[in-house]
């Protein structure tokens, strides 16, 4: 079943990262310095007026890696990703099995 992503839940995710901030162990400096640095060059700073947070408060999270539905972002902190929309919904994110598949057609179509 997919889940839809509601203002209501965006604004949870907002108000359980400013718990989180209020922790010691919590920072979010490098993913503000990594924001900041694109709106430099991208109008926002994003490529989605969505990806911004204004309507929800907060600032975007800039993420280092992710798996299955495991995430950590460039400050180290660790996520999980519940919510699954689009793509993640079906295979999650980095399936061994689709980055195979993606690896496979990248190479037989452009190298």
């Amino acid at each position: 079943m997919a889940s839809i992503i509601t203002g209501d839940s965006v604004k949870k995710m907002a108000v359980s990262v400013e718990e989180e901030k209020r922790k010691k162990s919590f920072t979010l400096k490098k993913s503000e310095e990594a924001f900041n640095a694109a709106k430099e060059i991208m109008t926002g700073g994003v490529n989605s007026p969505v990806r911004a947070f204004k309507s929800v408060g907060g600032q975007p999270i800039v993420f280092d890696s992710v798996k299955g539905s495991h995430m950590k972002d460039i400050d180290g902190n660790d996520y999980i990703d519940y919510v699954g929309s689009w793509g993640p919904a079906i295979i999650g994110h980095a399936d061994d099995g689709g980055s195979i598949l993606l690896l496979h057609h990248l190479h037989f179509k452009y190298l």
